[in-house]
């Protein structure tokens, strides 16, 4: 399951403003445009849907970088592009 072009070209989370568009806002959005679960990112990326919950709910989320890359292989996209300002 991959990104369609329209959802690697908007803005991640619909944010209008770029302020808006966090980290856990990215994660979000793309998860949801995969049609994915919670649990079933967390299955993708040998996780737990806690760990995966937090990281999209915490104001500031600090994932390590090898969770950053398995994120990201997931995904479909390139690291700088999940963690892009």
């Amino acid at each position: 399951m991959e990104l369609s072009q329209e959802s690697l070209d908007a803005l991640p989370c619909g944010c209008v403003i770029r302020k808006a568009c966090t980290l856990p806002n990215r994660i979000k959005h793309y998860r949801e445009s995969m049609g994915m679960t919670l649990q079933g990112l967390a299955d993708s990326v040998g996780s737990s849907k806690a760990y995966m919950w937090s990281i999209e709910n915490k104001e500031n989320p600090k994932p390590t970088v090898q969770m950053g890359i398995r994120l990201a292989r997931t995904f479909g996209i390139s690291v700088e592009q999940l963690f892009r300002d």
